[in-house]
């Protein structure tokens, strides 16, 4: 067969999809193999409970795409992907009927603090300030780079006071940062229970870097937004950029094999036999063990390598799901505190650190949490098209363990009813209308997850545990250089590569970056 296309993509989330735009606009032929019925991964919305009811299966929040190139380099807005910011980002609710709401307005969010604690609203104002400019200096661009060797990227953080800091942060975990900085039990619940929602506990070693992006991302300019109507007109804007220049998306198209030639690689067959070759590389989208061990054959990989891939660890610490259809929206106890905790995106149930820390402790021996401390989120309440009129959405977002004790991850089909049933239940205790609101539950187990995208193994969203040696230049293995693999013209742009999950584009962009200097391609987005 000819060789139809200069590049094949494997995998249409949304990280392939970058890097299929990127590469169609500089010249080259691209085609983006799918497995499912449309592309987009985890950008996913579907009509699971009832018409007219959407429901974003995976993402919602989607702030890191706006800290970085992509949504402006591929004119994502004029493709369809409109952006909401609500005024009333996130808020705390507390059992006393008391709520901590955090605003993309500064003042407000200390005006709020102080009510708690005067002391933390002034160092939250100096701190949220200082990250603002860690966010654009620092951050973003270590979000939108392939990562720097860690002894490069450590000594030039060594070179002041500040960069030592921050280096420190970035070592350590959010429950020492938060802890040492704050003195209300409201405020550090509220820190800690959002800053877990990026993919670890609060006492992960790694993860300290993502308090001052949260200190430094959630208040303008910045902050977190949705899209409207739903997480999957992002994907659909991908696809019209992709597609309007000239690239092909072909759903349905399940790859088996990548077709290796000595060291380098010259295509895919698919599941029903099909050949499709590429002229110049192949991209993968795809998790490490499926890419490796199963598309290119672990047989044919030499054993040092192999044993890296098997390595590389999966996240066990996931999120479960219930997504909710309302017959009006639901109202807050604790509105009579702060009425704006009502038009909030999302809204955490937790009242104090320990709280946390009790949930995953639970987690870690493989227990369902006794009381589930949940992050709850509200689409319908900022962009009301996600919902018919007068009536709204809701998702509950809780993590459990994949491999449930005494019963493994086969468990999980006998106790996701019930389990979503008691989330509802602790969640009707802090609103006043659950049992009149709720017309329909649709519950997403993390096996569930699984097998709907499979790259997301055991469930989790960032394709691979984030802990320190699975980060930046270590992640996914340490053997070939990052977005870079044993095979000549074979490419990751998957969240298995820095800087992991979330929305953002970061991965395929960044992986883009690699091919550009390594194929001597133009970069048209260096203006």
């Amino acid at each position: 067969m000819a060789h139809e296309y200069d590049v094949i993509v494997i995998g249409g989330g949304h990280n392939g999809l970058t890097a299929g735009c990127y590469l169609q606009k500089s010249g080259k032929k691209v085609l983006v193999l799918e497995r499912l019925e449309k592309a987009g991964g985890g950008v996913w919305t579907e009509e699971v409970t009832q018409p007219g009811f959407k429901h974003n299966l995976a993402s919602l929040f989607h702030g890191i795409l706006h800290l970085g190139p992509v949504y402006k380099d591929l004119e994502l807005e004029k493709y369809g992907a409109e952006y909401v910011w609500p005024d009333a980002q996130v808020a705390a609710a507390f059992t006393d009927g008391r709520c901590l709401v955090f605003y993309r307005d500064l003042d407000k969010t200390c005006k709020e603090i102080a009510r708690f604690s005067k002391k933390d609203a002034e160092t939250y104002r100096k701190l949220a300030m200082q990250f603002r400019v860690i966010v654009d200096n620092i951050i973003s661009p270590w979000f939108f780079n392939p990562p720097q060797p860690t002894s490069l990227a450590a000594m030039a953080m060594e070179t002041s006071v500040e960069g030592m800091n921050m280096l420190r942060m970035q070592l350590s975990s959010p429950k020492n940062i938060v802890e040492e900085l704050f003195e209300s039990n409201e405020l550090k619940s509220f820190l800690l229970a959002f800053i877990k929602e990026f993919g670890g506990s609060p006492d992960t070693y790694g993860f300290g870097v993502f308090v001052p992006m949260m200190l430094g991302e959630t208040h303008d300019p910045h902050g977190w937004a949705i899209c409207k109507g739903g997480s999957d007109n992002l994907a659909k804007a991908f696809v019209n950029c992709l597609e309007d220049h000239g690239g092909k998306v072909q759903t349905n198209a399940h790859v088996k094999e990548i077709i290796v030639d000595g060291d380098k690689a010259k295509g895919v067959i698919l599941e029903d036999g099909t050949e499709i070759y590429a002229n110049d590389m192949v991209l993968t989208n795809v998790e490490p063990h499926q890419t490796f061990l199963d598309m290119v054959g672990e047989e044919k990989l030499d054993e040092n390598f192999a044993n890296s891939v098997k390595r590389y660890r999966h996240e066990d610490t996931i999120l479960f799901s219930t997504h909710l259809a309302l017959d009006e929206p639901l109202k807050w106890k604790c509105a009579e505190f702060n009425p704006d905790v009502n038009r909030c995106l999302g809204v955490l149930l937790v009242d104090s650190p320990q709280e946390l820390y009790d949930d995953f402790a639970d987690i870690n021996k493989g227990l369902l949490p006794e009381y589930p401390r949940m992050f709850t989120a509200y689409p319908s309440a900022v962009d009301p098209t996600q919902a018919p009129d007068g009536k709204g959405t809701a998702i509950g977002w809780q993590y459990v363990p994949y491999n449930l004790r005494d019963k493994g991850s086969e468990g999980w089909d006998e106790v996701k009813d019930e389990f979503s049933k008691h989330c509802i239940d602790v969640w009707s205790k802090y609103v006043d209308n659950m049992d009149s609101a709720l017309i329909e539950s649709y519950a997403m187990s993390p096996v569930d997850t699984e097998r709907k995208w499979t790259s997301m193994v055991h469930g989790g969203f960032n394709h691979g545990e984030m802990s320190q040696d699975q980060l930046t230049i270590m992640r996914p293995f340490v053997e070939h250089k990052p977005y870079k693999t044993p095979y000549k013209g074979l490419y990751m742009c998957g969240a298995s590569t820095h800087p992991s999950g979330s929305i953002g584009g970061a991965c395929g962009y960044n992986a883009v970056q690699v091919i550009a200097e390594e194929h001597k391609i133009k970069k048209w987005w260096d203006k």
